[in-house]
């Protein structure tokens, strides 16, 4: 019966995705103004230099990044000894299965935490990940004494303790325990029951400041992290008194979303003044916390980035910062329509249906395939089109106008032919991503062969 349950029904019989040798034969060198869309497309260039930018904003605090998988070898980098990620489902982790092998080959430490509280049922595929990849490579996020209920069974499954992060409300109260509550005390004292009994082994505490996406500066960005840092600090040092445990190691603690991890890139700037007692704060608070405690960052979206992010303005950003584009096709245009609009073929399940606090669409059409002055009055801002996605419903959108796009409201035509390829700039990065299977690779580097597929990354797709 164990052996049978070591067997899960996994990523490779309940999510097949196409061959990436067949996408590559199909797709490489060729245009996108020649491709088939809907299509998702990223730019390898963007892309390299915002993973690069958050490996410096981790030097420059002297703290490891926990990277929420997204691009996952781009984001580790070459020279780090740890490679650790968080996932949101355990199909990734399956998908990262060669990486993490290799890794492990390199001499490596790694270390893999699913990022939902844990369900039962994640208990056999998270068992079998954890006997092949070893020793303490797989954490799970805990918030209810009841999820503690799969250990012994995963103990049994694994041969080894299941690796626990306790997951801290810091103020988005989407998941996780207040510390001050009742609850967080009576999983704390199961925890050390457990530990004890050897089925379960306490890493850390996880929080993460969604709500940091409010940000409208690098400011408030900053204080996000540092109240979530505060936070999480009180926490810890609770749990420390309740727990009471020599044997207990030093506890991790795990903070951050985008905005406030790509805040931190205030440290290698010449910060003003009114920024500057933030970042002293956040320079000395963690230098304390770093005493006690070992201290990493994880954030997700910030290799591709979208109008989300730069609407935060959490570090200063134009659309040129965005790797990801969704490519599509003009099907239809209405000039009769006051003022005129147009058609696409991507509505919701291709861009998403998420909203954007900075303007009133669901997506931003670049100015890609446009001549190079659309307008004799007014000067183009941003590499933007002058057109945004209006309206949407579900293989519809809607074109209007994109106020944003000119410094003069005047002079803004038509500009728009049927059969014409445009790339939009989503809302949500993350959700316009999972409506394809596999995303296209151009590099903006390439003078002359900007627009060309240089490669084909397939998606790990399903839970």
């Amino acid at each position: 019966m164990v052996a049978a349950e070591l067997r899960p029904i996994g990523i490779d019989l309940l999510y097949p995705t196409p061959s990436t040798q067949q996408l590559q034969e199909a797709f490489k060198g060729r245009s996108l103004r020649d491709l088939p869309s809907p299509a998702a497309v990223i730019d390898r260039a963007i892309l390299e230099v915002n993973c690069y930018q958050m490996l410096e904003n981790c030097q420059a605090l002297d703290i490891s990044l926990r990277p929420h998988t997204k691009t996952h070898k781009l984001q580790v980098g070459e020279t780090t000894k740890d490679v650790k990620f968080v996932v949101s489902t355990i199909a990734e982790i399956e998908g990262l299965r060669e990486t993490l092998l290799n890794k492990k080959l390199q001499g490596k430490q790694i270390n893999i935490l699913y990022g939902l509280p844990l369900p039962p049922s994640a208990c056999t595929r998270l068992a079998s990940l954890a006997k092949e990849l070893g020793p303490q490579t797989i954490s799970v996020l805990i918030d209810h004494v009841d999820q503690l209920n799969e250990s012994e069974r995963f103990l049994q499954l694994s041969g080894q303790p299941l690796q626990v992060f306790l997951k801290i409300d810091t103020g988005y109260h989407r998941a996780g325990l207040d510390s001050n509550s009742q609850g967080f005390s009576n999983l704390l004292t199961y925890v050390s029951s457990l530990q004890k009994s050897g089925s379960v082994n306490l890493v850390g505490l996880y929080s993460h400041a969604g709500h940091s996406y409010g940000s409208n500066s690098n400011n408030e960005a900053l204080e996000f992290l540092l109240t979530e840092l505060e936070e999480l600090k009180k926490a810890a040092h609770k749990a420390i008194t309740i727990l009471n445990e020599a044997f207990f190691p030093k506890l991790t603690l795990s903070v951050g979303a985008t905005p406030t991890a790509s805040s931190i890139k205030a440290l290698l700037e010449d910060v003003p003044s009114s920024r500057s007692d933030s970042v002293s704060k956040l320079q000395r608070l963690v230098s304390r916390i770093n005493q006690d405690f070992t201290l990493e960052l994880h954030a997700g979206v910030y290799p591709i980035l979208d109008m989300q992010q730069l609407a935060t303005q959490a570090m200063p950003l134009t659309t040129s910062d965005v790797a990801l584009t969704i490519l599509t096709e003009v099907n239809s245009l209405y000039p009769h329509r006051s003022p005129p609009e147009a058609l696409i073929a991507a509505g919701s399940l291709a861009l998403g249906r998420e909203p954007c606090k900075s303007y009133p669409g669901f997506g931003i059409v670049s100015d890609w395939g446009f001549p190079p002055s659309v307008t004799t009055q007014g000067k183009r801002k941003e590499m933007r089109s002058g057109w945004q996605v209006g309206r949407i419903s579900q293989e519809h959108g809607i074109l209007t106008r994109d106020p944003e796009a000119f410094e003069l409201e005047d002079g803004w035509p038509l500009d728009l032919e049927v059969g014409q390829k445009v790339r939009i700039w989503p809302n949500h990065a993350c959700i316009a991503g999972a409506m394809f299977g596999f995303y296209l690779v151009v590099d903006s580097r390439l003078e002359g062969r900007e627009d060309e597929v240089i490669d084909v990354w397939v998606r790990w797709r399903g839970w």
